[in-house]
């Protein structure tokens, strides 16, 4: 009975590393290693300590950099840097998260250089020696870390809301051709990202002031366990949604990011960035609309 036992036993624990074994296996790898680039864009704003990690992106855009390094005798900074074939570059700061590992992590939409409407949504994940990564669209059955797969640009001021299906937090669907018929101000964001948190005081200030008038969503690039351990520390009073691949094409990674939409869908406000003082902005917005309504 005793050794019965211990083969069910040793057989659950085989199933569950085999389990974390193929999570960790949609991650790609890439080792930091000393200095820059060949190229020189970063080494005005990297200029000790510096080191890389290379991600390709085959035949699509060219080659992805995660440059470190430091900017001062204090401050370090992480760089992404994206090369075309044909030797054009993009430079931005890349905002890292902390995670309770003490590794830092982040979303990103890569642009196309021959496409402006198009985008390639990769996660990082950025340890002491290694970076992870992987391109959030691409098939689970592809090599590790997959291939990047392009996201058509489908929200933007002037355009008709997408019907996309999120999930809220109990799991049900929610259509969001359902959001027609009122105002409705939508926002995507993640509960790693500072300047999404600093927004959440004044848009709880938004949902007190118009009530019923208006309806308020969140779009979080998080899992549902994540999202609901944090609005158990930080009450945030719009209704909750999880991010999924189809929101993920539509939005992008870039957040904070808030849209409103008028009752008929069309989106009449699209703003990137966040701050403690970006619900005035949407206030304003809001103000207007509702003005015209009477």
């Amino acid at each position: 009975m005793t050794t019965a036992r211990n083969v069910i036993i040793t057989f659950v624990a085989q199933v569950l590393l085999l389990s974390a074994a193929s999570a960790q296996d949609s991650f790609g790898v890439s080792d930091f290693v000393p200095g820059l680039p060949e190229f020189p864009p970063v080494r005005q704003w990297l200029v000790s300590n510096q080191s890389f990690a290379t991600i390709p992106m085959g035949d699509t855009v060219g080659t992805v950099y995660i440059c470190r390094g430091t900017q001062n005798d204090s401050t370090g900074a992480f760089v992404m840097l994206v090369r075309s074939p044909e030797g054009v570059f993009l430079i931005s700061w890349l905002d890292l998260s902390l995670q309770p590992d003490g590794s830092f992590r982040s979303d990103v939409d890569i642009r196309s250089f021959h496409n402006p409407a198009t985008y390639f949504p990769l996660e990082i994940q950025v340890f002491t020696k290694r970076i992870k990564f992987r391109w959030i669209l691409s098939n689970q059955a592809t090599p590790p870390g997959g291939i990047p797969i392009p996201a058509e640009v489908t929200i933007a001021k002037g355009k008709a809301f997408p019907n996309l299906r999120l999930v809220a937090l109990d799991g049900a669907e929610i259509a969001c051709s359902s959001f027609r018929g009122m105002i409705t101000v939508i926002n995507s964001w993640s509960t790693g990202c500072v300047p999404c948190v600093e927004e959440i005081p004044g848009f709880n200030k938004l949902v007190n002031k118009y009530g019923t008038k208006v309806r308020f969503v969140a779009v979080a690039l998080n899992k549902r366990e994540e999202l609901q351990k944090f609005l158990q520390r930080k009450p945030f009073g719009f209704t909750h949604t999880v991010a999924n691949d189809e929101s993920v094409r539509a939005f992008g990674t870039t957040y904070p990011r808030t849209l409103i939409m008028e009752e008929n869908g069309t989106i009449v406000f699209d703003k990137t960035g966040g701050s403690v003082d970006s619900y005035k902005d949407i206030d304003s917005e809001l103000e207007l609309l509702l003005a015209h309504k009477q």
